[in-house]
């Protein structure tokens, strides 16, 4: 009976210690679980335009023929094939100086600001030069892009499609976190004026999550999920690794078979 017991209690042990280690915390935002905290909403911060950023441009106008000037472009089809409600839509490159070269305004500055505030730049220059009285600009992007990689659903690179992405929109593009992703070690890597910067966010702490500067995604960010231990061991070479999960089914399959031999 005490070689049964002791045996009970082995099983029981190991098997405990086997559930322990692939529990996964999964949830986000734990801190405000069952809570109606309210929390200082950080200062919105847009995605920027950079050097080397494409972006489509069409500019209208009441007047047909300053229409078609103004929607000239090296990748634009030749001067009258335009219409009045029919631009064309012309892709522009930002230079290295952070310029965009616009039809009959030449070189405005874009580098640092954000969609809205290029369109009014852009127009502003337009009106200035006195080439037109009204106009109308359609800005939008055309390659900007950023990186999720590591413990999500659907990782690779994802298009930039609204003026505001937070670090919970970027993984929702994803396909979400999996369930061996580290919900306390996400890193945003970015470059800030040619050097690179991580900021590491604890996605099950709301109120820390918000201030970091990563929580606000800008182009070209490499969004990192770690994995958790469970899956890194699980990784290893040898499967039967003490910390695995698999040695510890082992060892309670075989305390369970010296368990029933015994009684």
């Amino acid at each position: 009976m005490k070689s049964n017991s002791i045996i009970t209690a082995i099983l029981a042990s190991v098997l405990l210690l086997g559930s322990c280690s692939s529990v996964n915390k999964i949830s986000y935002m734990q801190d405000k679980e069952g809570t109606d905290t309210v929390i200082n909403a950080p200062e919105v911060k847009p995605i920027v335009l950079l050097p080397g950023d494409k972006l489509s441009m069409t500019i209208y106008s009441k007047d047909p023929d300053i229409m078609n000037l103004l929607n000239l472009s090296s990748q634009a089809k030749p001067l009258g094939m335009a219409t009045y409600g029919q631009p064309l839509t012309s892709v522009y490159s930002v230079s290295g100086t952070g310029t965009i070269d616009v039809p009959l305004v030449g070189n405005v500055e874009v580098k640092g600001l954000t969609r809205a505030q290029a369109t009014e730049k852009i127009k502003d220059a337009i009106l200035s030069s006195g080439q037109a009285n009204d106009v109308v600009i359609n800005l939008e992007y055309a390659s900007q892009k950023y990186y999720v990689l590591g413990e999500v659903n659907k990782p690779g690179y994802k298009a930039v499609d609204a003026d505001v992405i937070t670090i919970l929109d970027a993984i929702s593009v994803a396909g979400d976190l999996t369930i061996d992703g580290q919900r306390k070690a996400v890193t945003v890597t970015r470059n800030v004026a040619g050097n690179e910067e991580s900021y590491t966010m604890d996605l099950t702490n709301l109120s820390e999550m918000v201030q970091s500067p990563g929580y606000f995604i800008q182009t070209n960010d490499v969004i990192y999920v770690a994995p958790n231990k469970k899956r890194m061991r699980d990784s290893t070479a040898s499967m039967n690794s003490v910390l695995s999960t698999t040695f510890w089914v082992s060892i309670a399959n075989l305390a369970l078979t010296v368990y029933k031999l015994l009684r």
